[in-house]
């Protein structure tokens, strides 16, 4: 199971709810890219823009949970349009 989360970023800076998807549900190349930024250890590079919103992506690899801080460009898209805008309450 994936877990997503944006942590900010873009013009309003709102976090998100967590979203969640089996891995199996995503494309074998989309599979292979998240899988790679759970095993990376270590800072990912700056974003393009400073407004770049951020992911956090938690997921089990090599039999442990981990979760990574990514740049939104890092992200699939087929994994980043899972995420809702959590609106604060009023």
């Amino acid at each position: 199971m994936l877990t997503i989360k944006r942590t900010g970023g873009g013009l309003i800076n709102l976090p998100s709810a967590p979203a969640q998807i089996p891995l199996n549900k995503l494309s074998s190349d989309d599979q292979d890219k998240i899988l790679r930024l759970l095993r990376t250890k270590g800072a990912f590079p700056q974003p393009t823009r400073s407004d770049s919103p951020k992911y956090d992506l938690t997921g089990q690899v090599d039999g442990e949970t981990r979760t990574v801080h990514v740049p939104e460009e890092m992200v699939p898209f087929s994994v980043r349009s899972l995420v809702k805008t959590q609106l604060p309450d009023r």
